[in-house]
C-alpha cells in the first residue's frame, strides 16, 4: 500500500511539471503599436505631436510566434483633416539603434495626403554594402519610438488617429525574418484621439447627471415624507 501511495504521489508530482512547464512555455503577449500620449487637445492654429511607439518585441522561436526582432514595419494612420493635419514626420530612433550595430542603414518613408486625412510611414533595415547574408542576425528589440507626428489644429472638433490594419492589402504591419524571408509579427494596435470641443455630452456625463438628479429626488422625498410624519405626530 505504502509503495502504491508513492507511486501516485510521485506521478502527481510530475504532472504538476509537465503543467508548470507549458506554463512557461507559453506565447508571449503580442506588441503592441500604439499613439503616445492617447488623448489630445489644443486650439486651432497650434500644433501637437505624437509618438508611434512599439513596446513587446521579444525574441522568440516558437512557431507560430518566431521572431527574430523587428526588421521593418509600416503604418497607416487615417484623421479628420477638417479637424487636423499631418504637418512633418520625423524618425524615430528604435530601427535605426539596431541597425547601426550591425552597420545596416535604414529606408526611412513618409507619405502626407491631408486631402484625405492619413499618413503612411514606414522603415526597413538595408546592408550598406551587399553581403552576403542579407540581414543581420538579430533585429531590434524592447520598446522603442517609431516615428513621431506632428500635426496643426485645423478647427474645432474631436477624430480618432487611427490605425487601418491590414485586410486584403497590408496597411499597419509589423516584421521578423526567419530564414532569410519577411514574416510578419502579430500585434496589437491602440489608437489615439484628439478632441477640442469645448462641452461634449458624453456617455459618463449623462450618467453622472442622472445619478445626481436620482439622488437629489430620494433626499427630497425622504425629507418631505419625514417632515410630514412629524407635523403628524
Amino acid at each position: 500500500m505504502r509503495k502504491k501511495s508513492c507511486w501516485i504521489l510521485l506521478t502527481a508530482v510530475l504532472m504538476l511539471a509537465i503543467v508548470m512547464a507549458r506554463v512557461g512555455k507559453a506565447s508571449p503577449e503580442p506588441p503592441v503599436i500604439e499613439v503616445e500620449p492617447k488623448n489630445n487637445t489644443g486650439e486651432p492654429g497650434e500644433t501637437f505631436s505624437v509618438k508611434l511607439v512599439v513596446a513587446g518585441i521579444v525574441l522568440s522561436e516558437t512557431p507560430p510566434d518566431v521572431c527574430k526582432g523587428l526588421f521593418g514595419w509600416e503604418a497607416l494612420l487615417t484623421f479628420d483633416p477638417d479637424v487636423i493635419n499631418v504637418v512633418n514626420v520625423t524618425q524615430g530612433p528604435f530601427l535605426e539603434d539596431a541597425a547601426s550595430a550591425y552597420d545596416y542603414e535604414i529606408i526611412f518613408i513618409k507619405e502626407i495626403d491631408n486631402s484625405e486625412g492619413s499618413v503612411t510611414v514606414g522603415e526597413t533595415m538595408q546592408p550598406k554594402l551587399p553581403p552576403d547574408d542579407p540581414y543581420p542576425p538579430e533585429g531590434a528589440t524592447g520598446n522603442g519610438t517609431l516615428a513621431t507626428i506632428a500635426f496643426e489644429i485645423k478647427g474645432e472638433g474631436a477624430t480618432d488617429i487611427r490605425f487601418e490594419t491590414p485586410t486584403t492589402v497590408a496597411k499597419t504591419n509589423l516584421y521578423t525574418v526567419w530564414t532569410n524571408n519577411i514574416v510578419q509579427i502579430p500585434y496589437t494596435a491602440k489608437d489615439g484621439v484628439f478632441d477640442n470641443r469645448t462641452f461634449v455630452f458624453s456617455t459618463e456625463l449623462i450618467v453622472a447627471i442622472v445619478v445626481v438628479v436620482v439622488v437629489i429626488s430620494v433626499a427630497t422625498v425622504f425629507f418631505y415624507r419625514r417632515r410630514k410624519a412629524s407635523a403628524g405626530t
